[in-house]
Formats: structure tokens, sequence, C-alpha cells
């Protein structure tokens, strides 16, 4: 009896089987729909990294994300005169500071000692954005009409690093 409700129990279910033959199928809108997703957060991720990186952090500008990692380690003396030795005191003073949370490279592996953070860069509406998007490239303009406040949080943080 336990080996059938072992295989009754962990299949999966018909609905759901159903659900994944739709999702897996191709399908126009939902295609258009990724390719514009895309486009915006590699908007996005381009400004926020050159942002970071303005700032003497290193940053790589993501290629298909909606997160970046900057690491702020090369400006380790300008953060020890703030008390800031670790990701995670960095991440707690850049809140309290500015009210941007950021998660520590800690988190993800990262050794302590090392000013790493995870920013996600999502803080949008993104169906107004998609509704608006030109044709093209995507234009500063576009992201400080349909994305601004993201890019105020950017620019908080990078203000928070030079001062």
């Amino acid at each position: 009896m336990a080996a059938t409700a072992s295989e009754t129990f962990t299949s999966t279910s018909t609905p759901i089987q159903y659900a994944a033959i739709t999702a897996y199928t191709p399908n126009d809108f939902i295609d258009k729909y990724l390719i514009n997703a895309r486009r915006i957060l590699q908007a996005i991720g381009t400004w926020t990294a050159k942002q970071f990186q303005s700032t003497g952090a290193h940053c790589l500008s993501p290629n298909a994300a909606f997160y970046v990692f900057p690491d702020f380690t090369s400006l380790d003396n300008v953060l020890k005169k703030r008390n800031i030795t670790t990701s995670q005191e960095f991440c707690d003073q850049l809140f309290k500071d500015t009210h941007v949370a950021v998660l520590p490279g800690s988190y993800f592996g990262q050794d302590p000692s090392e000013i790493s953070v995870r920013l996600a860069f999502v803080d949008f509406d993104g169906k107004t954005a998609l509704e608006a998007l030109p044709e093209g490239p995507v234009e500063e303009s576009f992201l400080r009409q349909y994305c601004n406040q993201t890019l105020q949080g950017v620019e908080s943080f990078c203000d928070w690093i030079n001062h």
C-alpha cells in the first residue's frame, strides 16, 4: 500500500501537466513579452553598472538578470573611516542612511570582509513600462519616466558612497 500511495502522491497532477504543456507551447504574446522585458532590464542593468563603476566599485554589466553584484572592496579605506568592515555592516548603514535595501555578498558565499552586495533593480511598474516601450534602443529618458524610482535608489546609493 505504501508503494501505491507513494506513486499517487508524488506524480504531477493532470491539471499541472496541462499547464506545463501550455507554458512550453510557443506563443507570440509570451515571446514578445520576454523580449521586451529583457530590453528594459538590460537597459537598467547597464545604466546601474555604470553608476557603480563611477564610484570606483567593480561592477559587471549584467547580460540577463534583474540584479547587479558590485564589489566596493577597493573603497575599503573610505569605508573603514565609517567603521564599515563587512558587507553586512555596509548594507545596514546604507539602509539606515538612504533606505536603499541590498543584500550582503556574504549571503551569496562571499567572504564577509569583501564589501560586495546584490541589488535587484526591479522597483518599477513593469506593466506600464512594457506598454510604453518604444521600438529601438531603450534610452535613459525612458528609464527616467518609467523606472525612475529604481534610478533614484541607485543614485542615492552612489551619492552615499561618494560622501
